[in-house]
Order: structure tokens, then C-alpha cells, then sequence
């Protein structure tokens, strides 16, 4: 019963909200014409936890963090047989949650994501992104490389500098480092945003 549950975060995107249960749990309700709430339907009204996560094969992904934008959701969550954390993602049109693939030795603990492009930070301090519009990204990808859309990219920063914090929109991403400079990429035409 979600009325006695104990939340202990909130996102929201356009049309739609999600929350993060103590236990865990992710809760979806709003607009679902793209995915974005991870379950099937068109809109939902009451809140509903999102099942695939929590009923997965290999037993409960219990999140530790949610982000949510226009038309998608990211997730965090611990792994069993690993001491590297998980990024699930879903909306775009596919409301099944997918393990977003990162290598063998890359941590995320932090994720933001906007309409089109999605960012995490690695333990290491290392800034990822992927999705569409190159310029968000931080980097310089082929627009026909399929690769370069759904596989994360390391975002060069300089030297010794670790990011902290990140923040995604749709035309641009932030990123703040541990010696306290603040990055931002994106598109900055008639925005005078960077």
C-alpha cells in the first residue's frame, strides 16, 4: 500500500513523477505515452511501483536514486554480484526497464537525465553521458552511430578534477567538480545559457 510508505526522493519530468520508497521501491504516476513510467499503459492516475524493477529475475532491484525528464527515467541501483552500481533507463517509446552498459569497472552514483540525453558520474569522478544532440553530450559523435547514442561516453574534464554534481537539460549539461569549477557543454545559440 503506497499510503504507508516512507519516501525518501522525488523526481519529476513534463507530465509525469516518480518516487523512491526506503525500501527501494520505485513509484510511477502521469503521462506514459512514451515509456516513461516503466509500466504499461497510457496514463496512470494512481500511483503504481514499477514491477520489472522490483520483481526482477535475479530478485528486487532495490534503487538508491531516480532521475526523471520529458520523456524517459533513470534509476540507480546496487548489484548483487558486483560492487558496481546499475543504471536502468526507460521511455523513448519502450516502457521496460534496460541495464544501460557501462564497462566492467565504471561506477555511476550519480544520474540526471533530460528530453533527449542522459548523464552519470562514476565513483572515479568521471562524467558519462549518452543519447541524442552531440553538443548536450559534452562531445564529438557521429550522428549515425547507434553506438554513440545508447552506450555511455566519457566527457573529457580537465586533469585532476573530479565531478561532483551533474545536471541535465535539454539542450544543455552541467557539471560541477570537486575543486569547485563548474563545466557546462551543450547548445548556447540565442540560450545564453553557457
Amino acid at each position: 500500500d503506497p499510503k504507508n510508505l516512507k519516501m525518501v526522493s522525488v523526481a519529476a519530468g513534463a507530465r509525469h513523477s516518480v518516487a523512491l520508497s526506503d525500501k527501494g521501491e520505485v513509484y510511477v504516476w502521469g503521462d506514459n505515452s512514451a515509456g516513461q513510467l516503466g509500466v504499461s499503459g497510457r496514463s496512470i492516475q494512481m500511483v503504481q511501483r514499477v514491477e520489472t524493477l522490483w520483481k526482477a529475475f535475479h530478485g528486487p532491484k532495490k534503487v538508491i536514486a531516480i532521475a526523471a525528464s520529458e520523456l524517459s527515467t533513470l534509476a540507480l541501483a546496487p548489484r548483487r554480484s558486483s560492487p558496481v552500481n546499475a543504471v536502468y533507463e526507460w521511455g523513448h517509446g519502450n516502457h521496460v526497464p534496460h541495464k544501460v552498459h557501462f564497462d566492467a569497472v565504471t561506477n555511476p552514483i550519480i544520474i540526471s537525465c533530460a528530453r533527449f540525453h542522459s548523464v552519470a558520474i562514476a565513483e572515479s569522478g568521471k562524467v558519462f553521458t549518452w543519447g541524442l544532440h552531440a553538443d548536450s553530450l559534452g562531445g564529438s559523435r557521429k550522428q549515425n552511430n547507434a553506438a554513440s547514442l545508447t552506450a555511455p561516453q566519457l566527457v573529457e574534464l580537465p586533469a585532476n578534477e573530479k565531478a561532483v554534481a551533474a545536471s541535465a537539460s535539454e539542450h544543455h549539461t552541467a557539471v560541477v567538480t570537486d575543486v569547485g569549477h563548474l563545466f557546462t557543454f551543450g547548445d548556447s545559440h540565442n540560450k545564453n545559457v553557457l
